[in-house]
This record gives structure tokens, sequence and C-alpha cells, in this order.
């Protein structure tokens, strides 16, 4: 007698956190459970509990479970949970030292704020370089070549604004001046 086991394919698009994200199969009890149960035992994983724990503390929520798939989502859902977890904290991390850096510097003249975020978008470019690897990009421009275009294109269109910031303070320094002769002519 020939028994075939069929396992259904994880789609590589798939969103963490989601039911549909990767671990192992689509058939993971954990990953049938609605968000707020699985967002709770993400926080009892966080927290170290044992397993039978947290098994106990999810209740009939959880019937069905067993350590094993508790183990197979710790692998997968859990851990497309803790790089969710990891991307949101530097977000926060990076706004908060914006709005810190903003409120040092008081009453600041635009063009230095512009400065600021050029030199942030541009550290996160060479960031992203490399932490994926020349290999990434050749990857990247021979999947998608005007993708690479458009990062080249953003770059250059976040530089206009700061030609427009400089032309308008030339222009004020301009009127300021011409201002300043009239008023000292008798």
């Amino acid at each position: 007698m020939n028994t075939t086991t069929h396992v259904l394919p994880v789609p590589s698009d798939s969103a963490p956190g989601n039911p549909q994200s990767a671990i192992g199969n689509l058939q993971s009890n954990i990953a049938r459970l609605p968000k707020p149960t699985r967002d709770m035992l993400n926080v009892m994983l966080d927290d170290n509990l044992p397993y039978h724990v947290i098994l106990d503390e999810v209740g009939e929520a959880a019937q069905g479970l067993t350590p094993s798939s508790l183990a197979q989502w710790v692998k997968a859902g859990y851990a497309d949970y803790v790089k969710e977890q990891q991307t949101i904290q530097d977000i926060k991390t990076q706004s908060e030292f914006a709005a810190d850096l903003l409120r040092e510097l008081g009453n600041v003249d635009p063009t230095v704020i512009h400065r600021a975020c050029m030199v942030i978008t541009n550290l996160q470019l060479f960031r992203a370089i490399s932490e994926s690897g020349d290999r990434a990009l050749a990857d990247m421009l021979r999947a998608n070549p005007s993708s690479y275009l458009n990062i080249l294109n953003s770059l250059c269109n976040m530089v206009q604004p700061k030609i427009d910031l400089e032309n308008h303070r030339i222009a004020v320094e301009k009127v300021g001046a011409v201002g300043a002769k009239h008023e000292k002519k008798p």
C-alpha cells in the first residue's frame, strides 16, 4: 500500500505574524488562532514561560495545541513576531531621537533639518546595502532594474528642496539688503 503525505506550500510573500506566515505548513493550529490569542501566546513566549504553563493559560482557546506545535510556532510564527517587534522598536527609537534632536536645536533653519534628513536617509541606505551586501544589489538590478533607478531618482528628488530653500534664503537676503539700503538714505 502506497501512502503519500501532501504538504501545502507556504507563500513566500506572506506578512509576518499573519496566519499564512512561514510556519512550516498551513495546517498549524496556532496560525489558525485569532490574532489576540496568538499575541497572548507570543507575549508569554517573550516571558519565557514553559510550554505547559502557556497551554494552561490559553485554556480552551488552545484546544488541540501541543508542546510540539508551540515548538514549531517558536521557529517560524513567533520568529516573525519577534522581527516585527524589533522593527517597531527601531522605528520608535529613531523617531524619539529625531524628536529630541529637533527639541534641542529649537527654532532651526529649514536647511539644517533638510541636511539632517539627507544624512539619515543616506545612513539608512548604506546600512541596507551593508546588511544585504553587494550581491543583493546585483540581484535587484538583475530582477528589476527599474527599482534601482527609482532609488536613484528618489535621491535626486531629495536634493531639489535643498536647492529651493537655498534660493529662498538668497532672495530673502536680497530683499533684506535692499530694505536696509533704503532705510539708510536720509
